[in-house]
């Protein structure tokens, strides 16, 4: 373990590289971003935006209202991220480098200074950090870590009826997926899958199928949750409706007497780890 002592305004020299790396504990700026070398990789600090820095120089790093901060020209960012241990006894702003990861001291706590991940909506419970998506976007892991995961797809959408005596059927239950997995440094696309839509208006009687109307899959990584299948309409001849999977979301089914099938509820992909 490294530990320094910062009692001044730093500044980071700026000056291209690899993204690997082998002296532990360095710390560096460069692409418009504070980092710190694993021994392996250099793991990215850019945590929640601070406010505005302009007339400051990029590169710029202090230690202001308990937390370590740095300027890319344009605004400054937090270095804060959750916490890891007491550090009563420690002088406040004190880093150190321990278990591949850098930390600084509040005074009462040591905190690392990145988040394994970024993206979606976080939260922390506990020693886990969660990120919650429930539109598409992207994951970054900056540091391997085991993650678990939890992927629904989209609920399928309901049939619609035209008789009286009949209802359309219930859109099946988008797939659902969990475990755990080991996921190394990169950039990930998540897609979270749509609900489908109900079926409703001319056009959309009891003879079209079911597909019509499948949930959207969602998508982490390789894992794939499938979408719920539409429920089939109801008319003069049965029809079937597209394969449902185990899970929730599933879509309404639909009235009688030429009542619309309800839309299937969106997929949800939730990602969590300890930093």
């Amino acid at each position: 373990m490294r530990t320094f002592v910062v009692l001044a305004l730093i500044f980071f020299a700026r000056f291209a590289h690899a993204q690997t790396c082998s002296q532990s504990g360095l710390i560096d700026y460069s692409a418009s971003t504070a980092q710190f070398c694993d021994g392996t990789n250099y793991i990215d600090m850019k945590n929640a935006t601070l406010g505005s820095c302009i007339g400051t120089s990029a590169g710029l790093i202090d230690y202001s209202s308990a937390s370590y901060r740095f300027c890319d020209g344009i605004n400054w960012y937090s270095m804060k991220g959750p916490i890891a241990s007491s550090c009563v006894g420690t002088l406040a702003g004190t880093q150190r480098y321990t278990s591949n990861k850098m930390q600084f001291c509040d005074g009462t706590d040591w905190y690392d200074m990145f988040y394994a991940g970024a993206g979606g909506t976080v939260t922390t419970s506990g020693t886990w950090i969660i990120h919650a998506f429930t539109s598409s976007g992207t994951f970054t892991v900056r540091q391997t870590r085991t993650m678990e995961y939890l992927v629904i797809g989209g609920g399928g959408g309901g049939g619609k009826s035209t008789l009286a005596t009949r209802s359309g059927g219930g859109g099946g239950a988008g797939g659902l997926l969990s475990g755990s997995t080991s996921v190394p440094p990169g950039t990930y696309t998540i897609t979270v899958g749509a609900g489908g839509s109900g079926a409703a208006g001319v056009g959309d009687d009891g003879t079209e199928v079911g597909t019509l109307r499948n949930g959207v899959s969602s998508v982490f990584w390789t894992l794939t949750a499938v979408g719920g299948g539409g429920g089939a309409g109801c008319s003069a001849a049965n029809v079937a409706g597209g394969a449902g999977t185990t899970n929730r979301g599933s879509g309404g089914g639909g009235g009688c007497t030429d009542a619309n099938g309800g839309n299937g509820g969106s997929g949800i992909v939730i990602i969590r780890y300890v930093n």
